[in-house]
């Protein structure tokens, strides 16, 4: 067994956040918003039981816990949820700042937070405004957590850039890439992360025509809260934009598109450029990865050291700006039935070439 320290603010004890234990999400995560004055600076020891530097919530490894003291003695529990927030603290001077806040409920219902914004800081009060993400994937190691649904294409994928085809694996920063709105987009790094199967990390895979004619031209499997792009004159009716992110998770189920069961490893992939785009990936679009605080925690520390200096030397733009919008719920729920009523492809082709056209004559204009 290994341990690592981290510091945290314990909020209190709460009741399950995590009330269905079959899904990534924490269904009560908003029920602790709210400001808090009474600030207790507390270090949680972690206990990896099986060496491999991650803390895993109890649908992954029910043996992985913390152990902490709030006074009265050692306490020792499991981790039940991860979740991320959006906040603002106050400072011992009475200024503030906002930040994102990363949380775990333990088992036993104590709550902690942390932020590498508090570092140096004297806090008077954390407020938690809002839910940022309520689905994470439930693991995270000394100085990064851990989500392998991100943003992440598997080994095999051909990518289009300037010279042709190229499996995903073999692109090297520098490559030009085909991007859907701005053209041939300089690669500034790319990643892997090699996972064991589960439920929150086994691939969706899209058969050829699953999203529409060709679309994708061939077998596709990607990560499951990576997002598919969906291109329709029904999507730019509903929200304005020719094109929206879905996330692969959310599609399961339609015709050709399943979670695979299986117990070999995989393997995914994931591309950054200066702002967040849509590549294509066998034949259908796809986004790259989106540089947010959340997204950056839950990569492999070797990228996310990478991320950091390209950040200090490059004119990174609209860092955490999805390049489209993202429907999920109701909105995806009304999107699919109003296509599925009128025989429409979730990608129409036509829509997708008019859109493309459209642009390239305002960028000429």
């Amino acid at each position: 067994m290994s341990t690592f320290n981290f510091d945290t603010i314990y909020l209190g004890n709460f009741s399950d956040l995590d009330v269905d234990e079959s899904d990534n999400d924490a269904e009560h995560a908003a029920t602790i918003l709210g400001t808090y004055t009474s600030i207790e600076e507390t270090a949680l020891v972690v206990n990896n039981t099986n060496g491999n530097s991650l803390i895993e919530d109890n649908e992954f490894n029910p043996t992985d816990s913390m152990t902490y003291d709030l006074g009265a003695g050692s306490i020792t529990s499991g981790l039940d949820s991860t979740i991320v927030y959006n906040g603002i603290v106050t400072r011992g001077d009475g200024s503030t700042f906002t930040t994102e806040f990363f949380t775990v409920q333990l088992e036993n219902g104590d709550v902690f937070i942390t932020s590498s914004d508090l570092d140096g800081e004297t806090v008077q009060a954390v407020e938690l405004t809002s839910v940022e993400r309520s689905d994470y994937s439930g693991s995270f190691g000394q100085d990064r957590t851990y989500d392998f649904s991100v943003v992440c294409i598997t080994s095999g994928t051909l990518v289009p850039t300037a010279t042709g085809p190229v499996r995903v694996e073999r692109l090297r920063p520098g490559d030009r890439i085909a991007t859907l709105t701005d053209g041939l987009q300089p690669l500034l790094l790319t990643g892997s992360q090699t996972c064991r199967p589960s439920q929150k990390t086994a691939a969706i895979e899209f058969e050829k025509g699953s999203l529409g004619p060709s679309t994708p031209a061939q077998r596709l499997r990607v990560s499951p809260q990576h997002r598919m792009v969906l291109s329709s004159p029904i999507a730019e009716r509903m929200c304005g934009s020719p094109h929206v992110f879905v996330a692969a998770k959310h599609l399961v189920g339609l015709p050709g598109v399943t979670q695979i069961t299986s117990d070999e490893l995989v393997t995914y992939w994931h591309m950054l450029f200066s702002r967040h785009q849509a590549v294509h990936a066998n034949g259908t679009w796809v986004e790259s990865l989106l540089m947010a605080p959340v997204t950056l925690q839950a990569l492999p520390l070797s990228s996310r050291m990478r991320i950091e200096f390209l950040r200090k030397t490059l004119d990174l733009r609209d860092f955490g700006r999805t390049a489209f919008p993202v429907f999920k719920g109701k909105q995806l729920q009304k999107f699919l039935w109003r296509c599925a009523s009128n025989s429409k492809p979730f990608v129409d082709p036509a829509h997708l070439a008019r859109a493309q056209d459209q642009r390239f004559n305002l960028k000429m204009a």
